[in-house]
């Protein structure tokens, strides 16, 4: 009796943690995803709605890479770092380098500022007091891509707005940015940040 009792609950706590998924942290899902943080993300830039239903409001898509403390190019190629350098400085940030990006062109012909730069490394922060984080995907003197977005279970959700003064001014509405967590930030790809920016540079010559 005391046998069948101990193996019963071994049962319940091996049922307890198939019950509760972690994250490839080992963290809960629902504790890892109380905030933005630290993380790569898939990035989805949608209008009106962005779900898998609507497939066809995916005008953006890419990924993101988030960390807590500034991305040490020297790792890459002499190649990369100078791409990442100038991308970042093309980007105008303030702040240290805590991110990189790459954004795809899904739907060209629907107009944002979004995937101008195609990659790059970037600057994230979290507001003061809050759990939004706000970050760029593009700046320039007179223009920029802006977005602020919040936590969801499975990653964040918020908004993307384009802006520009002078001849850049445009009336773009508002885009919904998505991402979802896949796991701890994967610097290294931050190298594709680097060919990305190469590659679109080299298509403006």
């Amino acid at each position: 009796m005391l046998r069948r009792d101990h193996t019963t609950a071994w049962l319940l706590v091996v049922m307890g943690i198939a019950c509760h998924p972690v994250d490839k942290r080992g963290a809960p899902f629902q504790q890892s995803r109380t905030q933005v943080g630290a993380g790569t993300y898939t990035l989805h830039v949608c209008r009106v709605v962005c779900d898998a239903a609507h497939p066809r409001n995916e005008i953006r898509s890419g990924w993101m890479v988030l960390d807590t403390t500034a991305v040490d190019i020297a790792v890459f190629a002499d190649s990369i770092q100078r791409a990442l350098k100038d991308a970042y400085m093309f980007m105008r940030h303030d702040g240290t380098a805590n991110g990189c990006f790459q954004v795809r062109t899904t739907r060209p012909e629907v107009e944002s500022y979004a995937g101008i730069t195609p990659g790059s490394l970037l600057h994230w922060q979290r507001a003061a007091g809050g759990d939004s984080v706000s970050f760029a995907l593009y700046r320039s003197p007179d223009a920029g891509y802006e977005v602020s977005v919040h936590p969801t279970p499975t990653g964040f959700l918020g908004q993307g707005q384009s802006w520009g003064a002078g001849a850049a001014e445009v009336d773009y509405p508002e885009d919904i940015v998505v991402g979802d967590y896949v796991g701890p930030p994967q610097l290294e790809r931050c190298a594709e940040a680097g060919l990305a920016f190469n590659a679109w540079v080299r298509g403006l010559r």
